[in-house]
């Protein structure tokens, strides 16, 4: 009797999930619910990179090539679109805006919530990982080596961070901390938002190279005031203390990490591989990261995303054309849809 109470308590306390999986072939949304595949969000544009979020009842999703469209996530309707640039890799809710970072060209474009073009500020540089939090945008500027800060109001420049690091690529946003990550430089950036105090990292010596994975959807397990941080080249996570801004510590793997993802609550953290590992993916438990469990979870994993209750992980295996839950912690397979070259996977509560 006590188990099927704690499954009606889940079901009341986070609701139906929606789960929508990008298509990266086909420009569209493959729309799954309850283990069924329930629709599709179709004519997206190129959905290398996509970006989808959630506001106020609607869904929001930005193509690699500039254009921003507008759905609802329940009927799966197309409500608007609106090109903003030729090339774009991420976008951000500020305040009365969604603010858009543009690669070229290279520019911050902001529109109003029903996609009325508000304003587009040119730039001297390409424009990634925008952020938003407290009426501030965050930006970082790629060739300028530079961290821009933005009023969401007033959408004129508060602050600038000038030789922050070489080649940012992509920023976290976790509590009162902006973090860069750099391509050119083995060490990360820390931006507090409360007073724009920045502070450099440098990270312990390893191998050479580009010493980050940063993905354009910012996926860097965090919980706790921790950053659990994919390297690059390295077969290890950086474990770093965002409040005193260090690394404390690492924690090796089986492979190249790609995406580490943090569990609803900090107890699981779930990685996915690239190159010889690309089949595989590892759930830690961060009580004890000694204890993991590693398994084949199909044919490249590309993406991974816990439920809201934590208690299921969905998977993109590309090569299978499936997305499938896997049970936590035991990673049993629960069910599979089949989906045209999965990748990102993003969730809605309906």
């Amino acid at each position: 009797m006590l188990p099927l109470i704690l499954i009606l308590f889940a079901l009341i306390s986070y609701g139906t999930e929606r789960i929508f999986v990008v298509e990266r072939e086909t420009s569209s949304l493959t729309v799954i619910e309850e283990g069924k595949r329930v629709g599709k969000v179709l004519n997206l544009g190129n959905l290398n990179h996509a970006t989808l979020k959630f506001m106020d009842g609607r869904g929001y999703v930005l193509s690699r090539d500039g254009v921003l469209t507008s759905f609802d996530p329940v009927s799966l309707k197309v409500l608007k679109k609106l090109r903003l640039a030729n090339s774009s890799v991420g976008f951000t809710f500020c305040s009365e805006y969604i603010a858009v970072a543009n690669y070229d060209p290279p520019s911050l474009a902001f529109a109003d919530f029903n996609l009325k073009e508000s304003k587009v500020i040119p730039l001297g540089s390409r424009a990634v990982g925008v952020k938003a939090r407290g009426g501030l945008l965050f930006y970082l500027l790629m060739e300028e080596n530079a961290i821009g800060v933005l009023d969401c109001n007033s959408l004129k420049e508060k602050a600038i961070v000038k030789e922050a690091g070489n080649l940012p690529f992509d920023a976290l946003l976790t509590g009162n901390v902006y973090v860069a990550g750099f391509f050119g430089d083995r060490a990360i950036g820390i931006l507090r938002t409360t007073d724009l105090h920045y502070k450099r990292i440098d990270l312990p010596a390893g191998r050479k190279g580009v010493p980050l994975k940063v993905p354009h959807l910012g996926f860097w397990g965090v919980v706790g005031g921790r950053a659990y941080i994919p390297a690059v080249g390295e077969k290890m996570l950086y474990v770093m203390d965002l409040s005193e801004g260090g690394v404390v510590g690492s924690i090796n793997l089986k492979g190249n990490p790609v995406f580490a993802v943090v569990s609803p609550g900090g107890r699981w953290l779930a990685v996915n591989y690239s190159g010889a590992e690309e089949d595989y993916i590892s759930l830690i438990d961060l009580s004890d990261p000694s204890r993991r469990r590693t398994k084949k979870a199909g044919r490249r994993i590309t993406h991974l995303r816990f439920s809201r209750s934590g208690s299921t992980l969905y998977v993109s295996s590309y090569y299978e054309n499936t997305v499938k839950a896997l049970s936590v912690p035991d990673l049993r397979l629960l069910w599979e849809v089949g989906v045209s070259g999965p990748s990102g996977i993003f969730i809605y509560e309906r």
